[in-house]
């Protein structure tokens, strides 16, 4: 839907541009009310959008993926509830992610990585949806790739190799001083971190979990990082998945039973719509965290349960910070 409403805006401005200079090509003359006509529904198409834009960038936190476009209809289905929802409503820390949106951290991973490495990347940059990507070559001109992921700070690197090295102990030990070296250099692992060696062909670093999210006022890191090799020694993935989450403040959230009503309404994302004479059976609610699309790390209500029969699980997710 993204892409046709972009392509709809685009064609309509570039279409009504070309009338307004037709026009003036035609007459043999510019007139100000022939070429106002032509330029006025790109000039109000251009307005809505500038209104958009600036009311996103001045709201405090960005918007949810789990918004649903539509939704869902609810009239022909009944729902039983196998718990009692809270009628508490609390306050809840919204953290952010160190590293979303901050280009200068990209350029920096990048030049970084190139030198480690003896890699040259393309200046020019790929971007598919939110994520940028960037290709290149290694020393011996075999091709390469760093994809990051705007949002959350995350990226992954490739050479495409299809084997990959089975690590001796003594490998393992000098890939895990040298990699690990660098990354605590450029202050990309956390101090907390366990290390293992999975399967035989993996160095994996993963943050300690972090206690009580959701009461906590201090920054904190979370996720993993993984690395392997092909068969000649060279590194051939690099997925870094680690999140620096930054305290920023704490926000009231609206309690469980406030949440089942939006579950009640409908308001909810899910890909596959109900069916008439369905029953959902909602067992569950617990809160968890997920990234907005400015970076913004925010409590979210996460009910489970099943449709019809304990073989169909069925979630949704509706977001806690109260409105």
């Amino acid at each position: 839907m993204d892409d046709l409403f972009h392509n709809l805006v685009g064609s309509l401005f570039g279409y009504f541009c070309i009338m307004a200079i037709l026009t003036s090509i035609n007459e043999k003359a510019i007139r100000f009310a022939p070429v106002a006509r032509a330029l006025l529904i790109p000039c109000v198409i251009s307005l809505t959008l500038g209104i958009m834009f600036y009311a996103y960038n001045h709201q405090l936190y960005g918007n949810m993926s789990i918004l649903p476009a539509v939704k869902q209809d609810m009239s022909a289905i009944q729902i039983v509830k196998e718990w009692e929802p809270s009628e508490q409503s609390t306050a809840c820390a919204v953290y952010k992610n160190k590293y979303a949106e901050d280009e200068s951290y990209i350029q920096s991973i990048k030049s970084e990585l190139a030198e480690l490495e003896n890699l040259t990347f393309s200046n020019s940059t790929r971007r598919e949806d939110e994520n940028w990507g960037f290709t290149g070559t290694d020393s011996n001109g075999t091709a390469v790739q760093i994809l990051f992921f705007f949002r959350t700070g995350e990226w992954n690197y490739t050479s495409f190799a299809v084997n990959t090295l089975q690590l001796t102990e003594e490998t393992a030990v000098q890939f895990r001083s040298r990699y690990e070296n660098w990354m605590k250099g450029l202050g990309l692992l956390p101090e907390n971190t366990e290390f293992s060696i999975q399967n035989g062909d993996t160095l994996r670093w993963d943050a300690v979990p972090a206690e009580n999210v959701s009461k906590g006022s201090e920054a904190f890191q979370q996720g993993s990082v993984m690395m392997q090799f092909d068969e000649s020694g060279k590194l051939s993935s690099f997925l870094y998945q680690m999140n620096w989450n930054e305290y920023i403040a704490d926000e009231n959230i609206i309690s469980e039973s406030e949440a089942y009503a939006q579950v009640e309404q409908g308001n909810f994302e899910q890909y596959i719509p109900f069916q008439p004479e369905d029953t959902l059976y909602v067992n569950q609610c617990e809160l968890i965290y997920l990234y907005d699309t400015k970076g913004f790390y925010q409590p979210v209500y996460q009910f489970g349960g099943y449709v019809n029969n304990n073989e169909n699980s069925w979630i949704c997710q509706i977001p806690a910070i109260a409105i």
